[in-house]
């Protein structure tokens, strides 16, 4: 059956809820258990990723909790991205970070403190959502997490297809990694185009 699937919104409860945009992803618009929609319904990217980077930790990396563990090179404006496939957009209103799966209590962690989230409809021109300056919400504990409100103006109420971290400044270590285990969004989706339900 062809199924039309209008904007939806997936309003936030809590941090760790099952509303947000990747878990509405990853179970085929609740269709389905939930699986990494990275592949087919989401890519994700980096400025350029560090040598310890596998493909299980990238497919881990969005929703899944304690799973995932991305880092970039440490390089000055590195980011890591979330581009929508098939036509999906997306108007976020909260974002969470979680820490990646490596992190050790009272070590040098490389955690995020200076970044933005930015949002793009064509991944060139980039829109800051959300800046955050010596922000300390992601401690050192394993699994850390935390939700960030994003106060858009009207300008900024837009639907995106490509969203990005991107560091500003540098990290907790000093460095100018980006680094982080799994991103997870709330806000309105727009499904856009047809789908052939549970073939898409």
């Amino acid at each position: 059956n062809l199924v039309t699937l209008p904007k939806m919104d997936l309003a936030y409860e809590s941090d760790l809820d099952r509303n947000g945009l990747f878990f509405f992803l990853g179970t085929k618009f609740y269709e389905q258990q939930f699986q990494s929609p990275i592949g087919y319904l989401v890519q994700v990217s980096s400025s350029e990723w560090n040598s310890t980077i596998t493909n299980e930790m990238v497919l881990s990396s969005v929703w899944t909790l304690n799973c995932g563990n991305l880092v970039t090179s440490s390089k000055q404006n590195s980011w890591i991205s979330f581009s929508l496939l098939k036509n999906i957009t997306f108007m976020p209103t909260r974002y969470r970070i979680q820490n990646g799966t490596r992190i050790k209590k009272d070590a040098c962690n490389y955690l995020l403190r200076n970044w933005n989230f930015e949002a793009s409809c064509d991944g060139i021109k980039w829109t800051i959502l959300s800046s955050h300056k010596n922000d300390t919400f992601l401690d050192d504990q394993p699994g850390s997490y935390h939700s960030w409100e994003l106060f858009n103006d009207n300008n900024n109420k837009n639907y995106f297809s490509h969203f990005r971290v991107i560091n500003t400044g540098v990290d907790s270590g000093g460095a100018y990694f980006t680094h982080f285990g799994s991103l997870e969004m709330w806000g309105t989706v727009n499904c856009g185009d047809e789908y052939i339900s549970g073939k898409f």
